[in-house]
C-alpha cells in the first residue's frame, strides 16, 4: 500500500501486502515526536541536575565533616608534637652539644655479681646463655634477668664525623639503674686495637645500632648481656657483651665498657620522665573526654 505524505510531516511504516491483514500501519507525527523527544532530554537534564545537587550537597557536607574531624585530628597532632617537642628540649640527654641519634628498647641479659645475686631476687625470669661473659669473667654468675632496656645514643658534632658517641641504658622497673658508654675520637684507637676493630670512628655508631638491632630481630642468635661488676677496673661498672650463637659455638663480637651515671644525673632523668609520663597521661585523658 501506499499513502501519500508530506516531507518532513510524516513517518511511514508498511509491511508487504501479505502481511497487511492483522497488521498495523504505524505513521508517527516526526514534529510530535521531535517535540516529546526535546521535552524528554529537558526533563532527563532537569533530573539529572537535581539527582548532582544533592549529590553535590551531600558531598560538600560530608567534606565539611571529614574537614572538620580532620582539623581535630591534625589539632590533636599539634599539641602531641608541642608535648614532644618540650620533652627533647628538657630531656638531660640531650644536652652539652650532644643529640638523639638512636633510641629503642633492646632485650638484654642483666647479670649481677655473686655479691649482687645473692641481695636481689631473680625469679623464674632467668637463663644460663653466656658463662663467661667475654673475656673479663670476675665471678660473674652464669644466670641473668631477661629485661628491656631503653638504650638511647647520642652524637656530639656532625652525623658523618663526630667527635663523640654516648650510649646511655636505663631500665623502666627500676628508676635509679642508669648507665653511660662514652667513646671520644682520640680513645677509640686504643679500643679498635683491643677489639681489632676495621672501623674507623665514624662508623663506630652505625656499627652499634647494627649489633643492637640484632639483637631485637634475631634474638635466639645475637644476645646482649649486660654485666655489673663487683670492682671497679679502669673505671668500669659493668660492661656490654654482643654474642653471636655459631650453634656449636658462642663467638664474641664487641664489648663495650661502661660507667653508672652521676646521682645528679639520674634525679635529672628520673624527673624528664615523670614529667613525660604525666604530660602523655594528661593529653591522653583530653583525647579520651573529646571522644566521649
Amino acid at each position: 500500500q501506499k499513502l501519500r505524505w508530506r516531507k518532513g510531516c510524516a513517518t511511514l511504516v508498511t509491511l508487504p501486502y501479505s502481511m497487511s491483514q492483522g497488521s498495523i500501519a504505524v505513521i508517527t507525527d516526526s514534529k510530535r515526536s521531535s517535540r516529546s523527544t526535546q521535552n524528554n532530554d529537558v526533563k532527563i537534564q532537569e533530573d539529572t541536575c537535581n539527582i548532582e545537587n544533592h549529590v553535590s550537597s551531600s558531598s560538600v557536607s560530608a567534606s565539611s565533616g571529614s574537614t572538620n574531624s580532620s582539623n581535630h585530628d591534625t589539632q590533636y597532632d599539634a599539641i602531641s608534637m608541642a608535648l614532644s617537642f618540650n620533652n627533647d628540649e628538657q630531656d638531660p640527654s640531650v644536652g652539652n652539644g650532644y643529640r638523639l641519634y638512636y633510641e629503642k628498647e633492646v632485650p638484654f641479659e642483666v647479670r649481677y655479681s655473686a655479691k649482687q645475686l645473692s641481695g636481689k631476687n631473680v625469679g623464674n625470669n632467668t637463663s644460663p646463655v653466656y658463662s663467661n661473659a667475654g673475656s673479663n669473667p670476675t665471678n660473674l654468675s652464669s644466670q641473668g634477668v631477661m629485661e628491656h632496656l631503653k638504650v638511647k645514643i647520642l652524637l656530639l658534632g656532625a652525623e658523618d664525623s663526630p667527635r663523640a658517641v654516648r650510649m646511655e641504658l636505663s631500665s623502666e622497673t627500676d628508676l635509679f639503674f642508669h648507665f653511660m658508654h662514652v667513646i671520644e675520637e682520640k680513645t677509640y684507637a686504643s679500643i679498635q686495637e683491643d677489639q681489632r676493630l676495621v672501623v674507623e670512628f665514624s662508623d663506630y655508631p652505625t656499627v652499634l645500632i647494627r649489633m643492637l638491632n640484632a639483637c631485637i630481630k634475631e634474638p635466639q642468635i645475637y644476645l646482649a648481656i649486660f654485666s655489673l661488676l663487683d670492682a671497679q677496673s679502669l673505671n668500669t661498672d659493668a660492661r656490654i657483651d654482643f654474642i653471636q650463637n655459631m650453634e656449636y659455638k658462642y663467638v664474641e663480637l664487641l664489648y663495650c665498657a661502661c660507667v653508672r651515671s652521676p646521682h645528679e644525673v639520674v634525679q635529672h632523668h628520673i624527673t624528664y620522665r615523670y614529667n613525660d609520663m604525666k604530660q602523655k597521661l594528661s593529653l591522653a585523658r583530653s583525647r579520651l573526654l573529646e571522644l566521649n
